[in-house]
């Protein structure tokens, strides 16, 4: 279980906090330009799963693994193209879902079980619950801030006006969300506290950034609010019992 949560910490790190704008535009203009995303996800494989560098067989893997999130990723920018589902919450979570598949495909094979990953620093961290928590975490904000824009797209683009969040929204977001979930996940008195602080602190923060940033109305929605409030609340409480299980 150790090596597919870490290839699923991968994943996220290489889909999310290191797919820059400019990674974006590129995957998403042809299939040449979704190689340096597939690259950035073998790098991120082989630096989380480093205990195993030396096996070529764990190469093999992450190199496949890497090629299949390649094609997954050509499919989903194909049917973007023609409308079908594009930018909607299912297929945000239909993408998701095959490319975790692919990662499960690793319990075929006896990396598993690889002595190496049973005396390394990551089997520490994940004995202490860490591992569990970096990847909530992480689905928290920043993937978080993908669920959200591709909610909002589906069931709210009538009053959303069908635009996509900007910087400082999205940003914003994640942060927000982040501390929400260190305040939950850290436990104490504080956590019922310190949660609707941050969300009240979105009031000033929005209109002192008003005339730089924009920030649409939407930031400002209590509905939003509540949904940045609720989810980072509950993947930080599933990540709290995670670590003590």
């Amino acid at each position: 279980m150790l090596l597919f949560k870490l290839l699923v910490l991968a994943h996220l790190l290489a889909d999310f906090p290191l797919q820059s704008a400019r990674v974006y535009r590129l995957k998403t203009a042809n299939l040449a330009g979704q190689l340096p995303h597939a690259c950035i996800a073998l790098a991120a494989m082989a630096l989380v799963c480093y205990p195993l560098a030396g096996d070529w067989s764990f190469w093999a893997f992450a190199t496949a693994a890497a090629g299949l999130h390649l094609m997954i990723d050509a499919v989903k920018v194909d049917l973007g193209e023609q409308g079908a589902w594009g930018g909607s919450l299912w297929a945000f979570l239909l993408d998701q879902a095959l490319h975790v598949a692919t990662l499960a495909a690793v319990f075929l094979t006896p990396l598993p079980a690889a002595a190496g990953l049973k005396r390394s620093v990551p089997a520490r961290l994940d004995a202490d619950g860490w591992i569990t928590m970096a990847i909530l975490f992480l689905v928290a904000t920043f993937a978080g801030a993908y669920l959200l824009s591709a909610a909002r797209r589906t069931f709210f683009e009538a009053k959303a006006a069908g635009k996509a969040p900007g910087a400082f929204e999205k940003y914003y977001g994640i942060a927000e969300r982040g501390a929400i979930f260190l305040a939950v996940a850290a436990g104490g008195w504080w956590a019922p506290v310190l949660a609707p602080l941050v969300l009240l602190a979105r009031v000033p923060s929005a209109n002192r950034a008003a005339k730089r940033f924009r920030p649409e109305p939407f930031l400002m929605s209590p509905r939003s609010a509540a949904g940045n409030l609720l989810l980072s609340a509950a993947l930080a409480a599933a990540g709290v019992l995670a670590a003590r299980a």
